[in-house]
This record gives C-alpha cells, sequence and structure tokens, in this order.
C-alpha cells in the first residue's frame, strides 16, 4: 500500500522538478556567488580579520584594508612570517586628481590595487568587505 503512495507522490513531485531546477539552475551563479561571500565572511571572522558593509560615497574613503587572499594563504602556510598580512588605508575626495601609487619592488603596490579591486567588486554586489 506505501508503495502505491510513494508512486503517486513521485509522479506529483516529478512534475514540478523541470520548474523548480530550472529556475534555480537560472540562478546557479548568483547562489554561489553569495555562498562563497558567506563562507569568506565565516573564515575571516574566525581569524579574527574585521570586515564590514561599506557606506555609498562620492570620495573613496577606506581605513584597515588587507587581502584576504594574504589572510588566507597566511592560515595554510607553516611559514607565518612570509604571509604577514597588513592593513592599507586610501582617501581620495570627489574632485582630486587620481593617485599614483609607487615603492619599492615587493612593497605591496600590487597586493593593494588587488585588495582595493576586490573590495570595489564586493562592495558593488553589497557584500562585507575585508576592512
Amino acid at each position: 500500500m506505501l508503495k502505491n503512495e510513494f508512486s503517486e507522490i513521485e509522479k506529483i513531485l516529478s512534475g514540478y522538478s523541470d520548474i523548480i531546477t530550472s529556475d534555480v539552475m537560472e540562478y546557479r551563479n548568483e547562489i554561489s556567488l553569495y555562498y562563497g561571500a558567506v563562507r569568506l565572511h565565516d573564515f575571516l571572522k574566525k581569524q579574527g580579520c574585521n570586515s564590514c558593509l561599506p557606506i555609498e560615497s562620492k570620495c573613496l574613503d577606506v581605513y584597515g584594508m588587507y587581502s584576504y587572499v594574504m589572510e588566507y594563504e597566511k592560515n595554510i602556510s607553516i611559514d607565518d612570517e612570509k604571509f604577514k598580512v597588513i592593513s592599507n588605508e586610501i582617501k581620495v575626495e570627489e574632485n582630486e586628481s587620481p593617485c599614483i601609487i609607487t615603492g619599492a619592488n615587493e612593497g605591496g603596490k600590487t597586493v593593494f590595487l588587488i585588495s582595493l579591486a576586490s573590495l570595489q567588486l564586493l562592495f558593488q554586489n553589497g557584500l562585507m568587505v575585508p576592512a
């Protein structure tokens, strides 16, 4: 008797599976993005790192920005000194000229710019940023 009931339930659900699957599949990339962002936030929180929701503004004003990639690599590295994560800040007012980043080789210019770009991408998607 239960076999017949389960068979009937299976028929009913199979009629909806195509609809549900197509809707979920349509948004799978977005779901993956937000799921990954939540996992990143949880990881950073466990490491004792700060994160925040930025406020939209016409100027660029970032304090305590750091590379979450470097923080992750520090976590999996045996040599903690190799991956010393430092925070940066930048402030550019609305009508200021563009700034030029200079410094010594291996001074952190690339990491700084990658961190700034990743903050912008996270911000544009309404996500927490590492700062």
